[in-house]
């Protein structure tokens, strides 16, 4: 689930100025195969309500990150301006096996 926050000068901004969104999954495994990576475009936010994406999860899931970018019309500049949000990791604990 996402539900992102648009600043302006400082001010909460409806979600509905964002356009051209795409947020990227990055998922990694405690396996040390490569990184798996998917961009999700086409998005809609909305002020009240996540907006939910569905992903598959590795057996030996390590961490999944999230990145968004999305663009907003500056209307002092009269042009569409690109902005990116930070990061944000999520990281899952590694589970020993027990041979019970």
């Amino acid at each position: 689930m996402i539900r992102p926050q648009l600043m302006i000068n400082g001010r909460k901004t409806s979600l509905k100025l964002m356009k051209n969104t795409v947020v990227k999954v990055t998922i990694r495994d405690y396996l040390g195969n490569p990184d798996v990576s998917r961009e999700y475009s086409g998005l809609e936010f909305f002020d009240e309500q996540e907006t939910i994406i569905s992903f598959q999860v590795p057996p030996y899931l390590s961490s999944v990150t999230i990145s968004m970018q999305t663009q907003v019309f500056n209307v002092t500049e009269n042009k569409m301006q690109t902005f990116h949000a930070n990061d944000k990791a999520f990281h899952v604990l590694k589970h020993e096996r027990s041979n019970n």
